[in-house]
């Protein structure tokens, strides 16, 4: 499987299951193709850390797979012994259980975790986002060029160029100058509301989403240390707010 994005077309996320933060990552290439799976390290790629057992669950069956989700291109992978890997089609899943994480695929928004809830529906986005920045020569050396710096999009889902054309995972440096690459690899906490997948990731967030609750939110996230990067934290927050609600 090969996966392109043009240098001024990115947009691929993901993260790991053995980070319980986020992770960051920068290397340097001179090349015109970039193989990401080679220089950005497995725990950029996929979300766990090996295949794992999981119960893929559609209208009245399931099935069992090996699989592993690559939050890089947002897709389910199914791993096939001596054949190649072949991408789960997510057309008919109602969810897909591995160890003790539920996920469901949003058309617009791709894979999500539920995390809780009854009275809300939490879920956390596995992602990792980057940027490429072209890299100029100075009179002092290596100066990055602003102007080449794309920002990143943080949702699978939205506007991304994928194209299914072969081997590895890459991106296409057409500068012809060298480029530093960025990665970062995280969760991202939201909930789904009007269609769209609304991302909370500091208190002002919370307070904007539950202005009549701003005190106990704040004792909450204080009493608690809360870190809106890690799983964990996320899943108290989210029992939380279920809660208060």
């Amino acid at each position: 499987m090969k996966t392109f994005a043009t240098f001024f077309s990115i947009f691929f996320f993901s993260s790991f299951i053995l980070h319980a933060q986020t992770l960051r990552t920068s290397f340097r290439s001179e090349e015109r193709v970039i193989d990401l799976e080679k220089n950005a390290g497995q725990e950029f790629l996929y979300l766990f850390d090996s295949f794992r057992q999981a119960h893929v669950y559609y209208p009245g069956e399931y099935a069992v797979f090996n699989m592993n989700l690559n939050i890089l291109n947002d897709q389910m992978i199914i791993e096939r012994p001596g054949e190649e890997n072949q991408v789960l089609s997510p057309g008919r899943i109602d969810s897909i259980q591995i160890d003790d994480k539920t996920f469901i695929h949003h058309r617009r928004f791709g894979y999500l975790e539920i995390i809780s809830g009854k009275t809300q529906k939490f879920h956390v986005k596995y992602h990792t986002s980057y940027t490429m920045q072209e890299i100029r020569q100075g009179a002092y050396g290596d100066a990055p060029a602003t102007a080449a710096v794309q920002s990143v999009n943080i949702l699978a889902g939205q506007a991304h160029t994928l194209t299914d054309i072969g081997e590895f995972l890459y991106l296409e440096n057409q500068s012809g100058n060298p480029v530093r690459v960025s990665l970062v690899s995280r969760p991202t906490f939201g909930i789904i509301k009007n269609n769209e997948f609304i991302t909370i990731e500091s208190r002002r967030a919370l307070n904007r989403l539950y202005p009549d609750h701003r005190s106990e939110i704040r004792s909450f996230l204080r009493d608690n240390d809360i870190e809106f990067d890690i799983r964990s934290d996320l899943i108290k927050l989210a029992v939380f707010i279920d809660r208060l609600l």
